[in-house]
């Protein structure tokens, strides 16, 4: 009985195999595209931090590092606004942010990944927008894009 299940299971199995159309596959593209760009590396763990206005006269990675938050907490503190409807409403929260500095010193892809208030929201987002970096961070010498996430609190005290 076994034998003739192994048997039958055997045959139907080499009748799907035969039955398969075997088309050559494709080659892969190993030619980089220049419209896709990389993915984005973790702020953590790049060598050396972006550079930030006020910091461009440190070149310790480390110090660098401390300069670029700073920096942009002081950035967020200068620009940073309270809308007058979340005021009046008595809203407050945390907004957290997430962006991209790209190998240009731009920002991109600014996006908050936790709201509180659609005002708050875009005023968190319009502030890390006009971030201005002069220098992107690097890795092995190299530019390249990172990523960031910020909280922003909003607080009436």
């Amino acid at each position: 009985m076994k034998a003739r299940i192994a048997s039958l299971f055997l045959c139907l199995l080499s009748s799907v195999l035969i039955g398969q159309v075997n088309e050559p596959i494709a080659p892969v593209d190993t030619v980089p595209n220049p419209y896709i760009s990389e993915p984005p590396v973790n702020l953590a763990i790049v060598e050396k931090f972006p550079t930030l206005a006020g910091c461009e006269e440190v070149e310790d990675p480390e110090e660098t590092q401390q300069c670029f938050q700073r920096m942009l907490i002081s950035h967020i503190q200068q620009n940073l606004y309270y809308p007058d409807t979340a005021r009046d409403a008595g809203i407050q929260g945390k907004v957290y942010v997430r962006f991209i500095i790209e190998k240009d010193a731009s920002i991109s892809n600014v996006e908050v990944l936790r709201g509180v208030h659609p005002s708050l929201d875009e005023v968190a987002v319009k502030t890390i927008e006009s971030l201005k970096v002069l220098k992107p961070a690097t890795q092995r010498g190299k530019a390249v894009r990172t990523t960031f996430n910020i909280p922003i609190s909003f607080s009436l005290n």
